[in-house]
């Protein structure tokens, strides 16, 4: 991860697991957004709300959509079993 700090590899390493696969993701998120399916099949989402405001993140993992509210500025983990 080159330019990231040592908190957000800590992050990362944290959650993404050796032999994770990025997955695509879609929508207006995306250039906020990062997706890997982990070995033991859980899908983890880092994405970060880069606005002074209070946003909505609808997710749909193609069977069902979930709606998250990101706090301002905020830096965040999702995790789909």
């Amino acid at each position: 991860m080159y330019g990231a700090n040592p908190k957000e590899k800590s992050h990362f390493s944290h959650f993404i697991k050796k032999g994770a696969v990025r997955i695509e993701t879609q929508g207006s998120w995306t250039g906020n957004t990062v997706a890997f399916r982990n070995p033991e099949g859980s899908t983890v989402i880092v994405l970060s709300d880069p606005f002074n405001d209070e946003r909505e993140l609808f997710l749909n993992d193609g069977f069902t959509t979930n709606c998250f509210i990101l706090e301002p500025n905020s830096f965040n983990t999702i995790i789909l079993s």
